[in-house]
């Protein structure tokens, strides 16, 4: 479904039934608008071809029970999708100008290049979680569930959490040593012997945050700054090594605590 020039692809807000492998877009920069998407087994849908085109979905689900479908993000324009989830195999941002997603439900979710942030709103869940060493800013901001040992490869800033309330599990441990500078909030926890690996680099603690959980892997933090008066726990009792750069509050605020378990 195509459209040229600057004409839009606007199907409304309403359900939207995906019968086989379709592509939404064409050569214009209109935007596209499309409402509650379910695709059927085993098909994909492709939003956007590369160019400037504006997108918003409603929700985009597959079909319970049987094969996965898959989504894939295509624009130079930003993207703005509500929640994606349900027999979703592999969601693919190959570019955009911005993306913000309200939760994810993936079994693979791939963020190869974006101008600006990709952002993720509600939780985000997959079993692999693939990033590409490029300039995007990556916030996951109501934390979720990644299995696999990630390796966040972004080179702008990085975001693990904005409250004190989310948990972020990254099963396989996680790596995150290229980010410019680093955010975190809330709970970021490891199993087994996966590491949490946050690097050398600028950390500002935004709100409470505990960084441990079950895994017995190391934990590697930079300089943390803890703006205003959150506190930060790192270790939750069990036998993870802690690697750490300066610890700092904000001057002429309330007073941090810091706590080694």
């Amino acid at each position: 479904i195509s459209a040229a020039g600057t004409g839009v692809i606007d199907l409304g807000t309403g359900a939207i039934a995906v019968t086989d492998d379709a592509i939404v877009g064409g050569a214009s920069t209109g935007d596209i608008t499309l409402g509650a998407v379910t695709l059927a087994d085993d098909k994909s849908l492709t939003v956007g071809t590369g160019v400037a085109t504006g997108i918003t979905t409603g929700t985009i689900a597959g079909t319970a029970g049987a094969g996965t479908s898959d989504v894939t993000f295509n624009t130079t324009g930003t993207v703005l999708a509500d929640a994606i989830g349900t027999d979703i195999g592999t969601l693919t941002v190959t570019q955009s100008g911005g993306s913000t997603f309200s939760g994810v439900d993936a079994t693979t979710v791939t963020l190869t290049e974006t101008a600006g942030s990709i952002v993720f709103n509600g939780a985000l869940t997959a079993d692999t979680l693939n990033t590409a060493v490029q300039g995007y800013n990556l916030a996951i901001n109501a934390g979720g569930t990644i299995t696999n040992a990630a390796t966040l490869s972004n080179t702008g800033t990085l975001t693990l959490g904005d409250t004190s309330a989310d948990t972020l599990t990254f099963t396989g441990g996680v790596t995150a040593t290229s980010a410019s500078s680093n955010n975190i909030a809330g709970t970021i926890s490891a199993a087994g012997t996966g590491v949490i690996d946050l690097g050398t680099g600028a950390i500002a603690v935004t709100d409470d945050a505990i960084v441990g959980g079950a895994s017995t892997g190391d934990i590697t933090l930079g300089a943390l700054t803890l703006i205003y008066d959150p506190s930060i726990t790192v270790g939750t009792g069990d036998a993870a090594v802690f690697s750490k750069g300066t610890i700092a509050g904000t001057q002429g605020a309330g007073t941090s605590d810091v706590t080694s378990n």
